[in-house]
């Protein structure tokens, strides 16, 4: 009789989980908007769970494929969650900026009370979300960025000085890790002000850690990177935490020793720790050591890996395309002529050639290959009979919109020329989204772009690179991260001029 029960049972689980999966996989096709065929349980993701394509590839492909059957959008499934993927320019433009009322929130699992790292800007909704986002922005302006110039630029001589030792030792640059460290020490220095005699040991864990966030090493890593991403109910339901605990304890006991270190010797600092620490007696934000912790992470996670690669990216093409290193370098050259070599915050504003080989670069190797938010407000879409309901999340396909020929003439072909004055007034708004847009913009890009810049510059101004035979032509993309990242090293050859 137990065995005829427990048959009975899982005969029934089968089946209501079958009907569940029909029911969901019809959903875009009951609304009359535009899918594809869904697999049972995988929907349309299933090469992105098992790492066979990285999510801005495959929703790039659902993108050439709306275009070509001229749709403004389409539905898609990530497992069981319906995602509407956007494609119309100007329905981006609405989401993002015009109806932004309707799509405040990214899709991101958030408790702060629980899982206190996930309590970061980035993932915080409503009004809280927009209080945070209000006082955070001070902190990663212009203004900012100046003010740590000196900062940055020391680091950077660090690795001025590594990459002197590679060229005496004729070692090859794996220049990936390489920038990676340095942008670590770059962030921590700006958010803390060196004030750890064992920097270099933190910057280690801090970038084991934030790397953790963006790749994963494992099938379990991806599905829970992605859930936390796209299905954030998963991680209620199943009691799972998004980070670890150890983690966890790590980043709040280091917000512990900075504020327990700057109230003691009464330390007042224009950095991000200071400004977080000043809001925790703000009567209208009121942080508390958690809270501050998630802020830190968030920007140490999101900052370290992205800027990185990007320079990375650049100079990988700028390899390729020796032509282009030259005239970067002569731009460098001219700029810093009768400086005696001393790179200020002006004279690195003066380089707009190197500012449209970095927008080239985040153009054709995105930091973020796709930009997601979620329905707050019901909402009908223009001109048409759909109905976006509260909770729906959607995606815009950044990576897609780079790559289309219709807005980037050959868009494989990596030219800087793109972004002169005069054509980037003639491309259509939203077509190049590489912080998003809207209120919901990155809050860090300008510092961002100041560390590719200046890791730019000081690579260049003094050494020619040139790609070691073992690097691939043209590179892959892991399917393992969530930004753009190369399959295999990218290894260079240093020439000191």
């Amino acid at each position: 009789m137990l065995i005829v029960n427990c048959n009975t049972i899982t005969v029934v689980s089968i089946t209501l989980f079958l009907i569940v999966c029909k029911i969901i996989n019809g959903y875009w096709e009951r609304k009359g908007v535009f899918t594809l065929k869904p697999k049972l349980f995988f929907g349309n993701a299933q090469d992105v769970v098992f790492h066979k394509k990285s999510l801005g590839e495959q929703i790039k492909a659902f993108y050439d494929k709306l275009n070509l059957n001229g749709k403004q959008f389409g539905g898609y499934y990530f497992l069981m969650r319906p995602i509407l993927v956007v494609s119309d320019l100007e329905l981006i433009k609405r989401v993002l900026i015009t109806d932004f009322d309707h799509f405040t929130d990214h899709p991101m699992y958030t408790n702060g009370t629980n899982d206190p790292l996930t309590g970061n800007l980035f993932a915080l909704k409503g009004e809280k979300w927009k209080k945070q986002r209000v006082h955070l922005s001070s902190a990663c302006n212009t203004k900012t960025s100046k003010v740590m110039f000196d900062t940055i630029l020391s680091c950077c001589k660090e690795m001025e000085m590594t990459i002197d030792n590679k060229v005496e030792s004729r070692e090859v640059v794996d220049i990936v890790p390489l920038l990676c460290n340095v942008n670590m020490t770059i962030l921590l220095a700006c958010t803390c002000q060196l004030e750890f005699n064992d920097l270099k040991h933190l910057s280690s864990t801090l970038y084991n850690y934030c790397s953790s966030i963006l790749h994963s090493q494992t099938t379990w890593d991806s599905i829970v990177n992605l859930m936390s991403f796209i299905f954030p109910q998963f991680f209620t339901i199943l009691n799972v935490k998004a980070y670890s605990e150890e983690m966890t304890s790590f980043f709040v006991s280091l917000v512990n020793d900075i504020v327990q270190h700057r109230q003691a010797k009464n330390i007042i600092r224009k950095d991000l720790m200071g400004l977080l620490i000043q809001l925790k007696s703000d009567k209208e934000v009121t942080l508390n050591h958690k809270e501050i912790a998630a802020q830190l992470f968030m920007f140490l996670a999101a900052g370290h890996e992205t800027s990185s690669i990007t320079s990375a990216f650049c100079m990988y093409e700028l390899c390729i395309n020796q032509y282009l290193q030259d005239k970067v370098r002569e731009e460098i050259n001219l700029t810093l002529l009768g400086t005696n070599g001393v790179i200020s915050f002006d004279d690195l504003s003066k380089m707009k050639y190197v500012d449209q080989c970095i927008y080239e670069t985040l153009r054709k190797y995105p930091s973020m290959v796709i930009h997601s938010r979620v329905c707050t407000k019901t909402y009908v879409i223009p001109n048409t009979n759909v109905t976006i309901t509260k909770g729906t999340p959607l995606f815009i396909p950044t990576y897609g919109l780079h790559m289309d020929p219709r807005y980037f003439p050959n868009p494989e072909t990596f030219d800087p020329d793109r972004f002169s004055e005069n054509t980037t007034s003639d491309r259509p708004s939203c077509s190049f989204l590489p912080f998003g847009g809207g209120p919901r913009t990155c809050i860090a890009y300008k510092f961002g772009l100041v560390q590719v810049k200046l890791a730019l510059v000081t690579l260049l101004r003094r050494y020619k690179f040139s790609l070691h035979p073992s690097t691939k032509v043209p590179m892959e993309h892991d399917p393992k991260h969530f930004v753009v990242y190369p399959t295999t090293p990218i290894l260079l050859y240093a020439e000191k001029i």
